[in-house]
């Protein structure tokens, strides 16, 4: 049964799946699986894991069929805890800190500020030729961590079964330790042959202590990862620069670490650079192959029963995967939506899949888009529909990478084009097609669109921190005045560099698209202008359909997750003065709570509803439920 297997093994390469199967203890027969899983399974037994093998279908590399086939395993094996990235990378040797040579193996470990694994390409270009990198992934599971921690251990005390495995692999042709030398250049040296056995009377060699066949290394650190093939040595050493050092790059793992929980593990098969050929890739397939079946046998049965099954965090995977690849081949993807006039009748009509697209628990889509940067994670607000209005702090909250994490890639291109089955979808159209004024639009959709979630960590004790601040509860006090509800923003979605096109019928004559910035109307409340210009009118011509077209510029706040602030109040002649001394609690004035109360309850509390409570926003709001989950509209 699929429900046996717990450990998701995934390779890249053919190469690399031969040095995998030959690590298994046992090979169980397949299973009926769901003829939508494009994968082709391997099933078997390492130590006391049940393992599922899987490798990316010939001639597909990267990120995107990477997170589309770990999707698919989780899918079809539900009771997945967590998944192995083996196979082969291009190491970057930075002598004398790291002595990489070919046939070492990369393990991503967390170190200092990074996870383990960096996306080094994304980003965003900025004047001047600047790239700045955004983004942190998710760093392995702890459970995974902590077995790498005795299994290091115990390599120091050469206490080790990895020669052992590794022979079993290296008596298959192509597999052995190669013949030819490993030879390193310098990174501004390009090579005439890179084929060529022995160059090392080529002025660009670089010389190094001579190492034995079996006498390879295990490095621990940072690996990058990336779309593009690096084979350039400089290149390669300025990335590496950018990135604070990194043990090697490969080509798959970013597409996983966010969404499937798994460690990399990568033999070095070459250099990045021009003398990049295949020679060594059996033989680096074979020692990293070796290295992760010995770190499965540290992983004890009692730590993976304690993971959670991999495919819970993996509910926006197959969208990332579809936005990706389009992006990547250069396709201009888009999503149909529904004219406005029918946005309520398709929230009635629509069917629950589209809870696979929502990131966040409970959401509050804006009524119209705001700049990235008018809102913060971690403020207060009272009013729900305009976030940027009333607010505390007024400045930055200065929050690191470690209390956000931020995950990318979650579009609405591939949600289908029959509005009835997105609620999220209408949603959207809405949102997008605020201001139109058009009667008879045949279609909407939003073109080369990118979202981004943002989630705040660790809520409670933050919010706790803020309440010490004498202008937290001045400002907290005003409220209550106003008689306004406050919220705590918990989690933000973005879309960045969105399009929107409108189609409607036309009157005799046909427009070409016209841009104008969505974003311009920053002021709250306000509508949008749409502008047109005559420039695009063709008179008299035939088409009886005309398009404008309208762009979000740059980062755009669509969707605010809030928890509300609880309001307790209490008599201080029945608190000690212990209970006051919290920072959440404080004596107000009792004319603060208006007319009506005679000053017993002189002592106000302040804390966050639960997490998981039902977030209510008041009157204003159309709730659409989608699983558990909620979205408020404003009316």
């Amino acid at each position: 049964m699929s429900e046996n297997y717990t450990v998701g093994w995934i390779c890249a390469l053919e190469v690399e799946l031969t040095a995998a199967l030959e690590m298994l203890d046992d090979e169980h027969d397949l299973i009926p699986l769901d003829a939508s899983d494009k994968n082709s399974y391997t099933l078997g037994r390492i130590g006391k894991h049940n393992v599922v093998l899987a490798c990316l279908s010939a001639g597909a590399i990267g990120t995107i069929p990477a997170a589309t086939a770990a999707f698919q395993m989780a899918r079809s094996f539900k009771n997945l805890r967590f998944g192995l990235l083996v196979g082969i990378g291009g190491g970057v040797p930075d002598l004398p800190n790291h002595d990489i040579r070919l046939g070492d193996v990369v393990v991503s470990q967390p170190e200092k500020t990074s996870p383990g694994v960096i996306q080094y390409d994304l980003g965003k270009h900025e004047d001047g030729g600047q790239f700045n990198r955004r983004g942190v992934l998710s760093k392995p599971p702890e459970g995974l961590l902590t077995a790498l921690s005795k299994l290091k251990a115990n390599h120091r005390r050469r206490k080790t079964e990895f020669q052992t495995h590794l022979a079993k692999i290296t008596k298959l042709d192509g597999f052995a330790h190669p013949s030819c030398p490993d030879l390193l250049f310098e990174a501004t040296y390009s090579l005439k042959s890179a084929l060529d056995c022995d160059l090392r009377e080529e002025e660009g060699y670089l010389r190094r202590e001579e190492r034995k066949n079996d006498d390879l290394h295990i490095h621990y650190g940072t690996i990058a990862s990336g779309n593009a093939v690096i084979r350039d040595a400089v290149v390669r050493d300025r990335l590496s620069k950018a990135l604070d050092g990194v043990l090697c790059f490969e080509m798959e793992a970013a597409g996983l670490m966010d969404s499937f929980p798994c460690l990399v593990v990568r033999g070095i098969a070459d250099y990045a650079d021009s003398h990049k050929n295949d020679v060594w890739h059996g033989y680096a397939s074979a020692t990293a192959a070796a290295f992760a079946k010995e770190l499965l046998v540290y992983v004890h049965p009692s730590i993976v029963d304690n993971m959670s099954p991999a495919v819970h965090s993996m509910k926006d995977m197959e969208q990332t995967a579809h936005r990706e690849a389009k992006l990547e081949s250069g396709l201009q993807t888009s999503l149909a939506l529904p004219c406005i006039a029918t946005r309520r009748n398709s929230i009635d009509n629509a069917t629950a899949d589209a809870h696979n697209s929502i990131t966040m628990a409970s959401m509050t889509v804006l009524s119209h888009l705001l700049p990235r940067e008018a809102v913060q994670l971690g403020r207060l607000i009272s009013n729900a529909k305009f976030p940027g209005q009333d607010f505390y702090p007024k400045v930055d909250c200065q929050y690191s990478d470690r209390d956000i994490v931020t995950s990318r890639g979650k579009d609405f291109h591939d949600l289908r084009q029959n509005v009835k089955e997105s609620k999220l979808q209408s949603l959207l159209s809405s949102l997008i097609s605020v201001g139109y004024q058009g009667k008879d639009t045949l279609e909407a959709r939003i073109e080369k669109t990118m979202t981004t979630t943002y989630t705040l960590q660790d809520t409670d004790n933050k919010f706790e921190q803020m309440c010490s601040d004498n202008g937290t509860k001045k400002w907290f006090e005003r409220a209550i005045k106003k008689g306004r509800d406050v919220y705590f923003i918990t989690g933000m979605q973005t879309i960045t560099d969105a399009l929107l096109t409108i189609t409607e019928r036309g009157t005799g004559q046909a427009k070409t698209p016209i841009k104008s910035p969505m974003s311009l109307a920053t002021t709250e409340g306000s509508t949008p202008a749409i502008k047109t210009s005559v420039d695009g009118i063709v008179p008299n011509a035939k088409p009886k359909q005309r398009e404008t077209g309208f762009a979000a510029e740059g980062e755009q706040i669509y969707a605010v997750q809030y928890r509300k602030v609880k309001f307790d109040w209490f008599s201080s002649r029945d608190i000690t003065n212990a209970f006051l001394e919290k920072d959440n609690r404080w004596k107000i004035l009792w004319e603060t709570r208006g007319n009506g109360h005679d000053g017993k309850d002189d002592v106000l509390q302040v804390t966050l509803h639960a997490g998981d409570s039902p977030l209510d926003l008041g009157k204003g709001f159309e709730v659409v439920k989608i699983g558990d989950a909620k979205i408020f509209f404003p009316e």
